[in-house]
């Protein structure tokens, strides 16, 4: 039975979610993912001219990698926050734009993360269940914890400049995206228990047509750098037209369903991500006929390799914050993490930082996760007395141990353990 630690007008008053708050944050993020792939762009292109030697492009790439990983980090967490329904109060739209502007530029699928991050929440630390420990990630990385501060440092931050360590972390992530759908490039990796279906074929007929449809948008693009500019704006939003209405007459089952629970069909789903594609590649193209320069080229090295590289470890770090070295507990399945304002805005924003009390309640918008942790460890002894609060990275404060320190403390037994012993 779930424990009250507020009363329920308290936690419908937490609850509220307002309708532009995130969305400024996640236009935020875009435009400053837009800003960075832009400048690195520019400098590229017009460092020649300036003067400089083309060594200085090392830093400037390095440094916007980095970069346009950690705000593809905090768009995804934003996803995470629309699969609670949280970003916008009208459900329709807080699931249309999830799709397009969280997701399908991270070339991820919603209604795939919403039915897996449900068992996550649903059996958190399980290793049999939640699906954020899939592909024996449980036994590959949770089991080497209690884990010493400079083996943790070695592993998950020496090994960053280690490729092949980095590379086997995107690996990872994707056996936890793609375990029991049907689309696996690891066999043998389906799990069992909570939010496990039949394996069902990932090739639908809409994918066919949209891999068609693609092949036919860039002959359109690939010819309107020979006829023109005109040419592109016509025929493009053509081509496009008579995708979706291709797709519009289409049967549901052609199109992939994981079974998330979005506000629309698997229909519209496909549809808002062929449409944000589109859109993507002809801008791209505007600006390569523009500015003359081979901006997708560019967009491949300075958003692909972030994704693939930078990403994953940005989040294989912060899942560790949150829930390696704890139970199964309520109250112990994550802790409350203080860091300073840099680290907090790559690796815990959108209230990751305060990522126990996102568990005791799914419902309330990341804005007020600090305020409900401060209430809670007013009114509820239990809560107060069993939370764990962590200061810093590295060294904590005083008393207090930070987030590596409190991976590194050896823990007597979980909360069921304990429960079941008493």
């Amino acid at each position: 039975m779930k424990t009250v630690f507020l009363e329920s007008k308290r936690i419908r008053d937490w609850s509220v979610v307002s309708p532009f708050r995130n969305l400024l944050f996640l236009l935020i993020d875009l435009m400053s993912a837009c800003l960075v792939l832009a400048g690195v762009i520019a400098f590229f292109e017009l460092r020649g001219g300036w003067g400089l030697h083309w060594l200085w492009c090392v830093p400037a790439g390095f440094l916007s990698i980095l970069l346009v990983g950690a705000i593809q980090h905090r768009i995804a967490l934003m996803g995470h926050e629309a699969s609670h329904y949280l970003v916008h109060p009208n459900r329709r739209l807080n699931d249309a734009i999830a799709e397009l502007f969280c997701f399908s530029p991270l070339f991820a699928i919603f209604s795939q993360y919403r039915a897996r991050h449900l068992a996550h929440h649903l059996y958190t630390n399980d290793p049999d269940r939640d699906t954020n420990l899939a592909g024996r990630r449980a036994e590959k990385l949770y089991a080497k914890f209690p884990m010493e501060e400079d083996a943790f440092l070695r592993r998950f931050f020496l090994k960053f400049l280690w490729p092949p360590a980095v590379l086997s972390n995107f690996f990872d992530l994707l056996r936890v995206a793609l375990v029991d759908t049907g689309f696996s490039l690891f066999p043998g990796n389906q799990v069992s228990g909570a939010g496990s279906r039949a394996k069902r074929p990932f090739l639908r007929n809409a994918t066919v047509y949209g891999v068609v449809y693609f092949v036919l948008l860039i002959a359109v693009l690939h010819s309107a750098r020979q006829q023109g500019f005109q040419f592109l704006l016509i025929f493009a939003p053509l081509v496009w037209g008579a995708a979706v209405l291709v797709w519009s007459f289409l049967p549901v089952s052609s199109f992939y369903d994981p079974g998330g629970k979005l506000s629309y069909s698997p229909k519209t789903s496909g549809i808002l991500r062929l449409t944000f594609y589109s859109v993507l590649f002809v801008a791209i193209n505007i600006t390569e006929i523009l500015s003359g320069w081979w901006v997708g080229g560019y967009v491949l090295l300075f958003w692909i390799l972030p994704l693939v590289y930078v990403f994953p470890h940005l989040m294989l770090v912060r899942e560790v914050f949150q829930h390696a070295n704890a139970d199964r507990g309520e109250i112990s399945n994550s802790r409350v993490i203080h860091v300073n304002p840099v680290l907090r805005w790559a690796l815990l924003g959108y209230g990751n930082d305060v990522h126990i009390v996102h568990h005791i309640y799914p419902n309330i918008p990341h804005y007020h996760l600090m305020g409900v942790h401060g209430e809670m460890c007013k009114k509820s002894q239990t809560y107060r007395d069993e939370v764990e609060e962590t200061y810093g990275m590295i060294r904590g404060e005083e008393e207090q141990a930070s987030v590596i320190e409190a991976l590194a403390i050896s823990r007597s037994g979980s909360t069921e353990e304990k429960e079941t012993e008493g």
